[in-house]
């Protein structure tokens, strides 16, 4: 037998949740065909690679990535790339381009430039899957989106502080009906952002009715905006309601203690909720600060009406 590469000596740990073990991998085309000791086996490949003292394992996935423009203006994604990443999901917080007219994707790229940068060239964002092939065969990485509820809001209502009810609701219900027959990997919001937070917690419902069809999770930005509009004052207990209203799966952001609060603090009501059945995940990270735009320590009104309007 042949393949095109082996990985030898290496410690592999396979993401299984067992313990790491000492073999070798062969590589044919783009699949992994054999993880064995290949030299007993006689099998021999154009390239090998000696990995002895180190440690082969599968790509890493960032669940949280902002690189939405970065990638789209440097494709090689360099910094992601040599820490292992080989998959980047785009798009949470409900915070990305698509799917967005090209009016509405020339006043949010600007109103999000603070996060995300600002495009080299103007591209077409008008769905997920015209999104998607911004990327296609131009990243380094594998590239996931989830269907962001700020694009969604603001395509059906703009930047408005209005209830999504009756037929603009039904029409945003569409919308994400589209972004997930197109591909988007779920139904992200950060209501701590606009035109996101402008919503009540019904409407989050409502979108989450779709997504429940389509057996996608909700990645949520909890929210410390608007809480006269959520229940249980927003937070993680709204994320958990919205859960478990639509029966749907969970995904908290960046999920740690404040200053002020143990570790149990903030797992007990996570803990609780996944032995009521809710299907629940988070990320978090090691540390106590965070970092985010200017826009989004300005009061709601503020937002009202777009960056040209409050320029």
């Amino acid at each position: 037998m042949e393949v095109d590469i082996i990985i030898k000596n290496g410690n592999i740990v396979d993401g299984t949740g067992k313990k790491e073990f000492k073999s070798d991998i062969g590589i044919k085309g783009d699949k992994i065909v054999e993880i064995t000791n290949l030299g007993e086996n006689n099998i021999q490949a154009n390239k090998v690679i000696d990995a002895e003292n180190l440690y082969v394992c599968p790509g890493f996935i960032d669940t949280h990535s902002h690189a939405d423009v970065a990638l789209l203006n440097d494709g090689q994604h360099a910094n992601g790339i040599m820490q292992g990443i080989t998959t980047e999901i785009i798009a949470p917080d409900g915070l990305t381009l698509a799917p967005l007219s090209k009016e509405n994707y020339e006043l949010y790229k600007w109103y999000l430039s603070g996060i995300l940068g600002v495009p080299k060239n103007d591209l077409d964002m008008s769905s997920i899957e015209k999104a998607k092939l911004n990327y296609h065969n131009k990243t380094s990485c594998n590239v996931a989106i989830f269907a962001g509820h700020g694009p969604i809001r603001l395509e059906i209502l703009g930047m408005k502080d209005e209830p999504l009810v009756g037929k603009e609701l039904e029409n945003a219900k569409s919308l994400l009906s589209e972004c997930f027959e197109e591909g988007a990997v779920g139904f992200s919001t950060g209501l701590s952002y606009y035109p996101n937070s402008f919503s009540n917690s019904e409407e989050i419902c409502e979108l989450m009715k779709v997504a429940k069809i389509y057996d996608k999770p909700m990645s949520i930005h909890l929210r410390n905006h608007n809480i006269d509009r959520a229940f249980h004052a927003g937070g993680v207990m709204e994320a958990i309601e919205i859960a478990k209203r639509t029966e749907t799966k969970l995904h908290i952001e960046h999920y740690k203690p404040d200053f002020n609060q143990s570790i149990s603090d903030v797992l007990d009501p996570v803990d609780k909720a996944k032995s009521e059945g809710i299907d629940i995940t988070l990320e978090t990270y090691p540390y106590p600060v965070g970092s985010s735009f200017p826009q989004t320590f300005f009061p709601s009104y503020f937002h009202e009406g777009g960056p040209k309007k409050n320029a």
